[in-house]
């Protein structure tokens, strides 16, 4: 694994742990990061024999296509109400947006600027180290944003710190999500990382696992699987806590844009498309955010796999902009894109639409609710990443700046 960073303090340390029977681990902390003004560069490369992840010195195959025994059992226990989602496409800041949930949209964090500068300092006066990738909010509240420019960073109590960075070959791809013990789970070009009390060890060797290089969303569920979406073969599959990896949907062929899926077919018998966010909803169900398609599908504890929104003939410019009387189900919708997905404790689940301007939310029902957006009558920008906090607040980025609108998702 290659690390390398600009970093402002000496406070870095590298580690090998080479703990007996040959098992290897890589470990790194990284603190003080991105400090204004005062930057060092260091380079690293450490050498990576294996991850185990299983057994002594074996590494986790997954077979090159499919799986012998589809998903039974997404979530042993109930799902944890931490949600993490991952854009689509990033767009403009500092545009206007029409509010239709509790309150208005204020910004949580950045300056719109693409620069890296004042981290750590003031949420409202650091630029993002480029362009956001997803956004995850951890059981304590705090924030947590990948960018393009490899950083790790964490929004608390008013204030940007990065926690982590990587370097350019190792980058953080599209998935971020955290545990309940406060652990942060990313995906990167190299495989699946797990950052915890500063340090970060590489849990999944992608390569070795027969993964590719291009890793989207990922999610925990309340039994500490972790979902990956890898959108280089187009599938979506579980590590399990115990090192275990199965497919749960996706064929390794890309669905084609706009196609009409087979619903209620087995989800590894089914093509996707680009995975932009993934939730586990309090049934247990996975949500895949798709992209290609422009669907929301659910892959169910029997492995089958539906669509629960998209697909349909209603625009968000066709249904009404106040909460509570959309004259339409989820199903219902033509999503113009799909950019991201969140989960409430209630169920509902919310989608971005970065190019229909909006984010609408549902549930069991099926039944549109507005939350932001819609009518033709909003500029919301690209919305994409989603997340919600413990407090039922509605947290989504537009690619430069985090967003956030106060109880719109209901107390958690």
């Amino acid at each position: 694994v290659a690390v390398s960073r600009y970093y402002s303090s000496p406070h870095i340390q590298l580690e090998m742990l080479l703990p007996g029977g040959g098992n290897h681990a890589t470990r790194l902390i990284a603190r003080d990061l991105f400090h204004t003004n005062q930057w060092v560069h260091l380079a690293a490369v450490i050498a990576l024999a294996f991850v185990n992840l299983g057994g002594d010195d074996a590494a986790t195959t997954l077979p090159a296509t499919s799986d012998s025994s589809p998903l039974t059992n997404p979530a042993t226990t109930a799902p944890s109400a931490v949600t993490s989602t991952a854009p689509g496409t990033t767009g403009e800041s500092g545009t206007t947006v029409t509010p239709n949930a509790t309150g208005a949209p204020v910004v949580l964090a950045f300056d719109g600027s693409d620069q890296g500068a004042g981290i750590p300092g003031p949420a409202s006066q650091a630029g993002i180290p480029g362009a956001l990738i997803a956004v995850a909010v951890a059981p304590n509240g705090q924030v947590y944003v990948t960018s393009a420019d490899t950083a790790v960073l964490r929004i608390s109590s008013g204030q940007v710190e990065a926690v982590a960075g990587f370097d350019d070959a190792d980058a953080p791809s599209a998935g971020i999500t955290v545990g309940a013990d406060g652990s942060v789970f990313i995906t990167t070009t190299a495989g699946v990382i797990r950052v915890s009390n500063g340090v970060g060890t590489l849990i999944l060797d992608g390569a070795s696992a027969g993964l590719s290089g291009t890793l989207g969303p990922l999610v925990l569920d309340g039994g500490g699987n972790l979902y990956i979406a890898d959108n280089g073969t187009s599938r979506v599959v579980r590590l399990a806590p115990d090192g275990g990896l199965t497919l749960v949907a996706g064929t390794g062929s890309q669905a084609a844009p706009d196609s009409i899926p087979v619903e209620g077919a087995v989800a590894v018998t089914s093509e996707i498309g680009r995975v932009v966010g993934l939730v586990v909803d309090r049934d247990g169900r996975l949500l895949i955010a798709d992209a290609t398609l422009h669907r929301v599908r659910a892959v169910a504890r029997d492995g089958t796999i539906t669509s629960v929104a998209g697909g349909g003939s209603v625009g968000l410019d066709s249904i009404e902009t106040v909460i509570g009387t959309a004259a339409a189900t989820s199903t219902d919708l033509s999503f113009k894109s799909v950019d991201g997905i969140a989960v409430d404790r209630s169920g509902r689940i919310y989608v971005a639409a970065s190019l229909d301007h909006g984010v609408v939310r549902f549930g069991s029902d099926g039944v549109v609710e507005v939350v932001l957006g819609g009518a033709g009558t909003s500029t919301a920008g690209a919305v994409a990443a989603l997340a919600i906090s413990p407090s039922g607040d509605l947290i989504y980025s537009d690619g430069l700046m985090v967003w956030t609108i106060s109880g719109a998702a209901g107390a958690g």
